[in-house]
């Protein structure tokens, strides 16, 4: 595998750290903004299609139809979709929308376009862990909606100071006399991750002013320390070996 080959790999596997991905965010166009991330300099379309195959190939992605829950596509049907992506313009679907208004369709070509959902296999997140080198205990992970929420870390103290400063980071407003907390043995802290301890916390909660959204001037401490809360594994831009734009 050529140098380049190695790391759009582990910049794909990066992707789908906590969240699944999309086909579609990447071929033909990788939606930077969207994403938050930075391309690879010099890698095509055709470069990162070709690493999806050769993910999928060494069982390190599961690859799934998005419109049936729960249902795989095999090699054949990322193929069909990557060879179909391929010959679409390369037009960022992000910024069409930024620039249209998103109530405007996009072009049927973009719209109709095949696409199809992928995730981290167990042996492609050990992989990522492998150039990553994540800090589990510094990673805490929150779902919630209008009414309730919980919140998973395998850190008491950052699973509390999440909670205290949840208004701020989240736009959530807990309503601190349901909160319940409990110790889960082997939970899954994210859809592939399963580690021996994880601290467990619920409550009932409302939608909130989000102060960081506001426009609002922020001590710098709390800047710093906003911006810390992410670094708590390697980015692939980061690593020895990232070639230069």
């Amino acid at each position: 595998m050529s140098t380049t080959s190695a790391i759009i790999r582990h910049w794909i596997l990066n992707l789908a750290r906590e969240c699944r991905g999309r086909i579609s965010d990447v071929v033909p166009f990788v939606e930077e903004l969207h994403l938050n991330v930075r391309k690879v300099p010099g890698a095509t379309a055709s470069d990162y299609a070709a690493v999806f195959l050769d993910l999928f190939d060494s069982d390190a992605i599961r690859v799934r139809f998005r419109d049936e829950e729960g249902i795989l596509a095999n090699r054949s049907d990322l193929q069909t979709v990557l060879a179909a992506r391929l010959q679409l313009p390369p037009i960022s679907r992000t910024r069409f929308l930024r620039k249209n208004g998103p109530s405007t369709d996009p072009p049927a070509i973009i719209r109709d376009a095949p696409d199809l959902g992928w995730e981290l296999s167990s042996r492609g997140g050990k992989e990522w862990e492998s150039l990553a080198l994540p800090d589990w205990r510094r990673f805490a992970n929150i779902l919630s909606d209008q009414e309730s929420g919980e919140m998973w870390s395998s850190n008491f103290d950052l699973l509390m100071a999440e909670l205290g400063w949840c208004r701020e980071l989240n736009g959530v407003e807990i309503d601190r006399s349901t909160l319940n907390l409990e110790v889960v043995h082997d939970c899954a802290i994210t859809y592939w991750k399963i580690l021996p301890i994880v601290h467990h916390a619920s409550f009932k909660c409302r939608w909130g002013e989000h102060g960081l959204l506001k426009g609002r001037p922020e001590p710098e401490w709390f800047e710093n320390w906003w911006r810390s809360r992410h670094n708590w594994y390697t980015e692939p831009w980061m690593l020895s070996g990232w070639p230069t734009a």
